[in-house]
């Protein structure tokens, strides 16, 4: 019997792994992918995320997240829309305003707080109700959260949006706004709200008197659902690890969030009392297709159809990602 030389030896343990390799990927065998894009604006219940990466949390998990940090709702809204993030931490305002600008519905993968207070609309000092805005210039900042609220603080006086001046205004310009004298009030939530009390404004209406209503989540676009569910489960997974930290005061986790925020502790204290968080437990039941999400979302495309900010009515469906996602 005739010796193989080493060159034959290595040409045949050079086609045992290129076998190995391709085996591999019969298997399904994951390749290690581009880290996950997420966009957020300061907001206790979207820090969560912060937290987990400042933490070494994800990368606990095998997860590659970049957090992309924006200083309003609709800066973080365009992101997604852009291309520019693979999902996003928002309201359902957002989410469906992203389905009416890109034609693509993001798939609402969990619920993570409802607003209980947070989001205010602020008037001038002798105001007493919302009722005293009727014709007066309200900041707004469109296609966010603030439609929303300043629709139910107008329908509590028997008001239309139409019956106010709203003036387009990212949320961090509108403290100065507001003390220039060129609006009368503003929609809002904290920090802002809180510079807008010590320049004399008065809170009209809060989200607590719409209870349930006002929700927050995190949203991805279907094309990231259908080619990483098995890692935005993960992801969810850890959210939800990081918010129980968070409600037990975890002292690191809350320097986090109030560094995130621009606060001070007691300031995020504050804030976080008006916001109530939604745990893992209650994911199947808000995001069940006739579930409280979803009827919230039919009644919003109606509300935003009569204000020309919706082009068509989609199926509720379309919004939830697969189940496990």
């Amino acid at each position: 019997m005739s010796s193989s030389c080493p060159s034959d030896r290595r040409r045949f343990l050079a086609g045992m792994l290129a076998l190995s390799a391709q085996a591999g990927l019969l298997l399904g065998c994951e390749q290690p992918g581009p880290p996950l894009r997420v966009s957020t604006n300061p907001w206790p219940a979207y820090d969560v995320l912060h937290v987990a990466k400042a933490l070494g949390l994800l990368d606990q998990r095998g997860l590659q997240v970049d957090l992309l940090a924006n200083d309003s709702p609709g800066s973080s809204r365009r992101a997604l829309e852009r291309g520019l993030v693979d999902g996003f931490c928002s309201t359902l305002v957002e989410v469906l305003q992203v389905a009416n600008t890109t034609g693509l519905c993001p798939r609402i993968l969990a619920v993570l707080d409802h607003s209980s207070g947070a989001d205010v609309l602020i008037g001038r000092e002798g105001m007493i109700s919302p009722y005293d805005l009727r014709h007066k210039r309200i900041a707004i900042e469109p296609g966010t959260v603030h439609l929303q609220l300043l629709t139910l603080a107008l329908e509590s006086v028997q008001l239309l949006v139409s019956d106010v001046v709203l003036v387009p205004t990212p949320q961090p310009a509108m403290p100065a706004a507001f003390a220039d004298g060129l609006v009368d009030g503003a929609v809002c939530f904290p920090p802002e709200s809180n510079r807008l009390v010590e320049l004399g404004g008065r809170v009209l209406f809060t989200s607590a008197r719409v209870p349930g209503q006002i929700v927050d989540v995190l949203t991805f676009s279907p094309l990231c659902v259908e080619r990483r569910g098995a890692e935005l489960q993960r992801l969810v997974q850890v959210y939800f690890l990081v918010q129980e930290m968070v409600q037990q005061g975890h002292p690191a986790s809350l320097q986090t969030m109030a560094q995130r925020e621009g606060v001070s502790l007691s300031e995020l204290q504050q804030t976080m009392a008006g916001v109530a968080f939604v745990g893992r437990e209650a994911q199947a039941r808000l995001l069940h297709p006739q579930g409280s999400v979803a009827q919230a979302m039919d009644t919003l495309q109606s509300a935003m159809q009569a204000l020309g900010l919706l082009q068509r009515r989609r199926p509720v469906a379309d919004f939830f990602g697969p189940a496990g996602a």
